[in-house]
């Protein structure tokens, strides 16, 4: 059983995208880079509040492909322990090597919430963008 998505009138939205004036472009490509600008700085900004080393911040990449028609930024954490300081010890407690219970490492939940708000954002602004330019969007 496979799940499927279809986008009536994909291509011509495509097209309608390509037609557009070279300001418009221009702005939603600032609005994409300023928001990925303002995520990458509170995502490192949390990172280093709480590293010894600085290898969660270090560890945070910003890939950016520029095309003629758009702009493609991905931030990625790259740091080995990244997975546990975003997720926390949802394993068990914590225990030195004496067996000292030390509870639970808890999840600051810091790379998706940001991610997921930065990406609202960049909608909201792109869909009011495109209504100022005399977009109709439906959602």
């Amino acid at each position: 059983m496979g799940a499927q998505l279809t986008f009536d009138g994909m291509d011509t939205f495509r097209e309608a995208l390509r037609k557009l004036p070279t300001e418009l472009r221009d702005e939603a490509r600032g609005i994409v880079q300023d928001a990925v600008d303002r995520a990458e700085t509170t995502i490192r900004g949390q990172y280093a509040g709480v590293a010894r080393t600085g290898n969660l911040a270090r560890g945070l990449t910003v890939d950016r492909q520029t095309a003629a028609f758009g702009v493609n930024i991905r931030i990625r954490s790259r740091a080995k322990h990244a997975w546990l300081y975003e997720t926390g010890g949802k394993r068990g407690a914590r225990k030195t090597t004496r067996g000292a219970n030390r509870g639970r490492l808890p999840a600051p939940n810091v790379f998706i919430p940001t991610a997921i708000a930065t990406r609202r954002r960049i909608d909201a602004a792109l869909i009011a963008l495109l209504e100022r330019a005399g977009f109709e969007v439906r959602q």
